[in-house]
């Protein structure tokens, strides 16, 4: 098992962190405006004091990967009802090369669909800060997307529940097999809130805040990777092992489980 702790990632590159200082800057803004305290927005998003403040304040060195930043941008920015995932698809999980000025002029002068297909997006918070700091705008577009994707549903249930009900029985028919020959299977549980990152042979397969009592089998075929914001309250076992935490309280950390691990 591996671990992820403060100081042991990737440094950000000059355009992560640059969008990182501004994005958190922003987020504090909009908590200050809404008077809640750093504590009350921290309980909120089941995260320890310090992550929040690292976020708000553009730290990397204190918090993890990109791709578990970009989650708790998510988070943060719902909490604070704003568009979290619309903020946190701001932030660049991973940022393509700068061409050299002799490719630019080959690419320029002989159109292809791979160098229009691949330039990376600018970005600017700017188109964002209308609806954030306007709250009756972007509550009433909140409002309208959460009434559209309603309607959306319902349209689609009807016709969708054959389908699922096949699916489930199909899945239930394989789960035996599925079950005796995955190599790697981890129980995994917890005692209090947390936020959880669950990647299954290289896919991530759940990110998000789970409620403590949580309860659920992994299993994977070649590579488990399970990421908690608070180590102290997840718990693991394996082969009907005693459960133990994969860390301390309040302490970020990821744990890797392999066949011969």
């Amino acid at each position: 098992m591996s671990s992820w702790q403060a100081g042991q990632v990737k440094q950000l590159n000059p355009d992560q962190l640059e969008q990182l200082k501004e994005i958190g800057a922003h987020l504090r803004q909009i908590r200050q405006q809404q008077s809640i305290p750093i504590e009350e927005a921290a309980a909120r998003t089941f995260l320890r004091l310090g992550l929040v403040k690292a976020l708000e304040e553009g730290q990397p060195d204190q918090l993890p990967e990109p791709i578990f930043i970009q989650g708790l941008i998510r988070r943060y920015g719902d909490v604070l009802n704003v568009d979290g995932a619309a903020i946190a698809q701001t932030f660049p999980v991973s940022v393509l090369p700068v061409r050299s000025e002799t490719e630019r002029t080959d690419s320029e002068d002989v159109p292809t669909a791979s160098s229009s297909s691949f330039e990376a997006p600018s970005f600017s918070i700017e188109p964002y800060l209308d609806y954030i700091l306007k709250p009756k705008v972007g509550y009433a577009l909140l409002a309208i997307a959460a009434l559209g994707g309603l309607f959306f549903l319902l349209s689609k249930l009807p016709s969708a529940k054959p389908k699922v009900q096949t699916q489930s029985s199909s899945v239930a028919t394989a789960q035996p097999k599925t079950q005796s020959s995955a190599p790697i299977e981890v129980q995994v549980s917890l005692n209090d809130d947390s936020w959880l990152s669950v990647i299954v042979d290289g896919k991530t397969q759940f990110d998000g805040a789970v409620k403590k009592e949580y309860r659920k089998t992994w299993a994977a075929q070649k590579e488990l990777k399970i990421k908690a914001a608070d180590a102290g309250a997840v718990f693991v076992s394996t082969k009907g092992g005693e459960p133990k935490p994969i860390g301390e309280v309040g302490e970020a950390k990821e744990v890797i489980f392999t066949p011969d691990k």
